[in-house]
């Protein structure tokens, strides 16, 4: 199973160009990243340790931080 972590909900979180949550999910990297290890977390809960689980995502956003 893949996740797509460009342009949807999980990156969003993750970018801090897109977060400027000011609660547990936002602010510094282990906040922002937060909310895609409790998705992940669920997902492995859900399909158990025989099946891959991968994340596909953007690494350069390629726009600065406003």
């Amino acid at each position: 199973m893949e996740l797509e972590c460009y342009g949807h909900l999980i990156d969003q979180f993750w970018s801090p160009a897109t977060n400027q949550r000011d609660d547990e999910y936002g602010g510094g990297l282990d906040n922002r990243m937060r909310f895609g290890f409790e998705v992940l977390r669920a997902i492995r809960a859900r399909i158990g340790p025989d099946f891959i689980v991968g994340a596909r995502m953007v690494c350069d956003e390629d726009w600065s931080v406003v």
